[in-house]
């Protein structure tokens, strides 16, 4: 994978530009901070409106590393583990409370291991198929959060 453009937008209307102007400059987009958006009145745009927003006017596929993005319309995540991420701090207060380890001495780590993720609502609107074995290992979402 290829990062050809960086875009910092502030306004849901300079969002809405930029995503349409990218159907036919990139292959995918990657949807790493949609939230802190104004409107034409300065008033925060809540996330869930700029992804449904996007999920109806996109036709390309897009990715974030949150669960909650694909409810909400994104095609895929690898999301962070809050297993792995709870499995990680127990191993820390071990060393703390068991071995007498100083937290000052514990390095700071974080998960390896993500959950992949898959919207089949977008992949179907996208025109997508999902392969089968894909599935076995993914944790799916039917529809949109907005739909149910």
């Amino acid at each position: 994978m290829e990062v050809t453009q960086w875009h910092l937008i502030n306004t849901f209307s300079e969002y809405k530009k930029v995503i349409s102007s990218l159907q036919t400059e990139v292959d995918a987009i990657a949807l790493l901070g949609v939230f802190n958006m104004k409107d034409q009145d300065n008033k925060d745009i809540d996330f869930t409106d700029i992804l449904k927003w996007t999920a109806e006017n996109s036709q390309l596929p897009d990715f974030a590393f949150w669960e909650s993005r694909v409810d909400l319309g994104t095609l895929v995540a690898v999301a962070i583990s809050a297993y792995q991420q709870g499995y990680i701090a127990g191993e820390m207060a071990r060393k703390i409370l068991v071995d007498g380890v100083s937290p000052i001495d514990i390095p700071i780590s974080s998960s390896e291991k993500g959950e992949p993720m898959v919207s089949l609502a977008r992949a179907k609107a996208l025109g997508i198929p999902i392969d089968v074995e894909l599935l076995l290992n993914t944790k799916t979402k039917k529809q949109y959060q907005w739909n149910k």
